[in-house]
């Protein structure tokens, strides 16, 4: 019989969902409270038990034949199995299967079993030293993986400026990045992700320290962090980054994760600020008061010209109602039951900001967003 080794347990832990380790003798090493809540079974009582407590016969069989290294591509596989319930029914659960194949340093082969593929990256990086049959599991996984190792490691009881001094600064070079990660900054088939240097990919920039220093912030565990890194070809692109840590003594040892290219979505929505800013500025510079409101007749948005020619402060209007201009009721029913491209033009007394109540002329159609909803457009000007 033998234990998970300790320093692994607690990766094991961290890992979200259903997780089971089988040795070469179909013990079961390891469960997660998943699988305990799952089948109803205290965990303690499959630990060091046969799997056959907790895998019908079809997947015992399957689960043998992957312990003895068959049917594996890359030491990875993705198979559903069943699960034997406390209750005697049967539940069925994909997963993804991982072999770690015995060396000088482990006496038996290990299956990992999960259905969580990215908290196993999790569990690979911090089992590489050791088995390096991980290297194949990594490679073989969809999503981009990467390591940054330090020689040097980042001192973290420093001030924030010097950690972020040291995170570009230190020696420090690649682990553990796959085949998706090469693939994803596009470096030539002949050359290995790996092997490169970390700044070629991950350079110092104003950008790239708001993200170390958003690391920083929350202990080096983040989802969906945004860095600006550079490709193979040194263009720039936006990187989703989710990101965990090796931190001993207060001194960072590595930092590694997966990423995803966001860089059609993030431009995309750097284009649609350009162009609200440019909508802004042209609203700014019509000398005609604007109100636009949604289908309810509620004010979301006005341009400068409602302080010049109603005496409203545009906080003052934002969120309410368009009854706050008039006291004619029928006012907002007409405003509200306007049709799509219809226009619509008439002479109303309005309540302006300073209590007054003067006459202009609204020139007011409506159209439909970018969600389908229904705005309202007024065009207001003084009466001639």
């Amino acid at each position: 019989m033998m234990d998970i080794d300790n320093s692994h347990l607690d990766v094991l832990e961290s890992i979200p969902g259903f997780t089971v380790v089988v040795d070469e003798n179909y013990l079961i090493l390891y469960v997660s409270n998943v699988v305990a809540r799952q089948t109803g079974v205290d965990k303690n009582e499959l630990v060091n038990e046969s799997y056959t407590k907790l895998f019908s016969k079809k997947s015992q069989l399957m689960l043998g034949e992957y312990l003895q290294g068959k049917n594996f591509h890359s030491g990875r596989a993705s198979e559903t199995l069943t699960l034997l319930l406390n209750n005697g029914s049967r539940l069925e659960v994909g997963v993804d299967l991982f072999l770690i194949e015995k060396n000088e340093d482990q006496e038996s082969t290990l299956l990992v079993i999960t259905s969580s593929g990215k908290g196993l990256f999790d569990f690979a990086i911090k089992a590489e030293a050791k088995y390096r049959s991980v290297r194949n599991f990594v490679d073989s996984l969809d999503v981009a993986t990467w390591c940054i190792q330090y020689e040097e490691p980042v001192d973290l009881s420093q001030p924030d400026s010097i950690i972020i001094d040291q995170i570009f600064a230190n020696s420090c070079y690649w682990t553990m990045c796959n085949k998706a990660m090469a693939t994803l900054y596009g470096l030539p088939d002949d050359l290995d992700f790996n092997k490169q240097p970390v700044s070629k990919y991950f350079p110092r920039t104003p950008e790239n320290e708001l993200f170390v220093q958003e690391l920083i912030d929350n202990d080096f565990f983040v989802d969906n962090a945004i860095s600006i890194d550079r490709n193979h070809d040194g263009s720039s692109i936006y990187i989703a980054n989710t990101v965990r840590s090796q931190i001993e003594n207060n001194y960072l040892m590595r930092w590694w994760g997966t990423v995803i290219d966001v860089s059609e979505e993030k431009r995309s929505k750097n284009k649609l600020v350009k162009r609200e800013a440019e909508v802004r500025n042209i609203l700014s510079s019509i000398p005609d008061c604007i109100i636009v409101a949604d289908k309810h007749g509620c004010i979301e948005a006005v341009n400068p010209a409602v302080y010049r020619i109603l005496s409203w402060d545009i906080e003052k209007l934002l969120g309410k109602s368009l009854r706050i201009l008039t006291d004619r009721k029928e006012f907002l029913t007409e405003m509200c039951e306007l049709f799509v491209s219809e226009t619509k033009n008439i002479h109303e007394e309005l309540t302006c900001g300073d209590g007054e109540v003067r006459s202009f002329w609204i020139s007011a159609s409506s159209y439909l967003d970018s969600h389908r909803s229904k705005k309202i457009v007024m065009v207001i000007r003084h009466e001639v």
